[in-house]
């Protein structure tokens, strides 16, 4: 037993191949390995490029897309623009259309001072003219330019126009006779509360002898302005026939 076991132990293998035969061996082992690298890429090369293809093709669907929103939204701005160059052209003529209604007739004007006039008055004179001096209007603006002039509609273009020759409040001075004071300030005072006028005032009364020396006949002189027309600054045109009955009773004032 005791033999049998130091004869194993003593037995020890020989290997008769040469050195180069444990080289190609190795080489071929290395070989083999870099052949399964290969292969395993090699397999794995066209389902990542069958990847890679469905993802362009993914991405050219969404490019295309956002081409198409990209286009429709240029659209949407070019057709927006138009738009509001035709509003922007429509409200300008919408403003010079109301503004040309801004004169008030003379007629009405003075079919507004006749008929409250009583038997015992009678108007010598009756002018109306634009007082310019009396009120500015708003500063004309500028340091704009020749650009500001060619940027602006023709209808805005027409409308500054027609501000600038209407600037200044209309006034209507009246010069008459009469009997009656009283008569006169109620006469005034109905004035004041037409909507056409703003302001009444008296501007002097002086007694005159009478023919038949029975009776002092007052001449008076008087101012009213008229109330701004539609599209004018302080316009409070629309809507008048409304607060005509609510208006305030305008206070005439009686030179000392």
């Amino acid at each position: 037993m005791r033999w049998e076991r130091k004869k194993q132990t003593s037995v020890q293998q020989i290997d008769f191949l040469p050195a180069h035969y444990h080289e190609e061996y190795a080489r071929r082992r290395t070989q083999a390995s870099r052949i399964l690298v290969i292969c395993i890429f090699a397999a794995a090369l066209p389902t990542a490029s069958l990847y890679q293809y469905r993802l362009r093709l993914s991405v050219d669907r969404q490019l295309a897309e956002i081409d198409q929103h990209h286009s429709e939204s240029q659209a949407d701005a070019l057709r927006l623009a138009r738009l509001n160059g035709k509003l922007s052209e429509e409200n300008a003529m919408a403003q010079l259309a109301v503004f040309l209604k801004h004169p008030w007739p003379h007629t009405q004007i003075l079919a507004a001072i006749i008929e409250p006039l009583p038997e015992s008055m009678s108007l010598d004179e009756v002018i109306i003219h634009r007082d310019k001096t009396a009120t500015k209007g708003p500063a004309t603006e500028k340091g704009t330019g020749k650009k500001a002039a060619t940027t602006m509609l023709p209808a805005a273009e027409d409308l500054q126009t027609l501000k600038k020759q209407a600037e200044g409040r209309l006034v209507v001075r009246l010069t008459g006779l009469s009997v009656d004071s009283r008569q006169l300030h109620d006469y005034l005072s109905s004035l004041g509360r037409h909507q056409l006028f703003t302001q009444v005032e008296l501007d002097s009364m002086e007694s005159e002898p009478s023919r038949d020396g029975q009776k002092s006949i007052a001449r008076f002189e008087a101012h009213l302005v008229v109330q701004p027309g539609y599209g004018m600054p302080g316009s409070s045109a629309v809507g008048q026939q409304a607060q005509q009955d609510s208006r305030p009773e305008k206070h005439v004032e009686n030179p000392s």
